[in-house]
């Protein structure tokens, strides 16, 4: 298997040595690393010193050349920042090679699923949407969907504290995901830390995440483009957010669109807080809740709930380091060894099989899922 990763910073990195890990991803025989930065990826191919690994410059923003550079290669994991989806997808349908990547927060999805049928007549396929949210929260998703005979409501929920509702794909996906049963509301919401609401609240406040170009000693600039920018030149990005500077303002700024009764309704960002908890009659290995489902088994109403499972004692799961990286590293392999034989551009739920992703899961130390189904019979 040949793997090209476009984005070479943290999560790519993930990637990369997931990739790399022959307990763990046999049959890999090279990977590129690809950047718009040279000089970052070849520092990075040296401080690794595996000699499948190599480094080359690539743009994701010129589909043209990029597909010169995807030649060759079974399938690309693109990491860089999703407003560049569609200009590496179109690369891939002229290079010939598989895609997987990250969200594109909400209204892009939607178009990279309309490629579908591009991509089907080029013999690819093409998976948006498969890091760890958006991603594995659908697979969990989908676990507990298959569960019930009809769905009326998903509720995808992260983190171990307040929750609010950020623009994510991952409801537009489980309507597309599970329409066939009735879907009639898909939400998702997140714990922020404090130590990235304040920050992001500042600039918000300051008028710094503003993408209105404003001019500064003859240069037109938008205050989102500069900070965005700093942050991410001066290192922050990472250790304050978690991941690109751009990416986590977008989020907070940007309306959710939630499917509330078989409707597409926007919040104000950050709002709708509430506690993510199970019930403690569940038990404290419950385990980190991820996915809660309501609906009907054989006419009978049902509640499913999928968590990750917690170590003994621990109230709280953590996750196999670099999550976002290796599914994506995973669902290339797939596509590249031929699990994946669907052609076409599909979400999460379409086309992976959740026991084979948490079989991989678990070869990487996951501590596997908890899922529990509460049935009220009719009297």
């Amino acid at each position: 298997m040949k793997i090209v990763v476009l984005g070479v910073g943290r999560n790519g990195q993930d990637a990369i040595k997931d990739l790399l890990d022959e307990s763990t991803s046999p049959g890999v025989e090279k990977v590129l690393a690809a950047d718009i930065n040279e000089e970052i990826a070849k520092q990075f191919v040296k401080e690794v010193g595996d000699p499948r690994l190599s480094a080359i410059k690539a743009d994701a923003t010129k589909p043209d050349e990029l597909a010169k550079v995807l030649k060759g290669y079974d399938a690309v994991i693109n990491l860089t920042l999703w407003k560049f989806n569609l200009s590496v997808m179109r690369a891939c349908l002229k290079a010939g090679t598989h895609y997987t990547g990250g969200g594109g927060l909400f209204h892009l999805t939607y178009k990279q699923l309309a490629m579908h049928d591009d991509f089907k007549k080029a013999n690819l396929t093409g998976a948006p949407c498969c890091g760890a949210a958006v991603g594995l929260s659908n697979v969990l998703a989908k676990v507990g969907a298959d569960r019930l005979d009809e769905i009326d409501e998903i509720h995808i929920r992260l983190g171990s504290g307040p929750a609010v509702y950020m623009l994510h794909s991952e409801p537009m996906l489980l309507v597309i995901t599970h329409k066939d049963k009735g879907i009639k509301t898909a939400t998702f919401k997140q714990t922020l830390r404090p130590e990235m609401v304040e920050p992001l609240k500042v600039l918000v406040d300051l008028g710094l995440a503003s993408k209105e170009p404003i001019e500064i000693g003859g240069v037109k600039v938008s205050p989102y483009d500069f900070i965005a920018d700093v942050l991410e030149k001066e290192g922050p990005a990472q250790s304050i957010f978690g991941y690109s500077a751009k990416t986590i303002i977008d989020e907070f700024t940007t309306p959710a669109t939630e499917y509330i009764d078989g409707k597409w309704v926007d919040f104000p960002p950050n709002s709708g807080a509430e506690m993510i908890t199970f019930p403690e009659i569940l038990g404290d290995q419950m385990g980190q809740p991820q996915s809660i489902l309501r609906g009907r088994i054989k006419g009978d109403p049902a509640i499913v709930m999928v968590a990750h499972k917690t170590e003994k004692g621990k109230r709280w799961a953590r996750l196999i380091r670099g999550t976002t990286g290796v599914m994506q590293s995973i669902v290339a392999q797939m596509m590249a060894n031929g699990t994946i034989t669907k052609r076409g551009v599909f979400t999460p739920g379409q086309v992976l099989d959740p026991k084979l992703v948490l079989q991989e899961l678990k070869k990487r130390g996951h501590k596997g899922i908890l899922v529990t189904t509460m049935l009220t019979q009719k009297m």
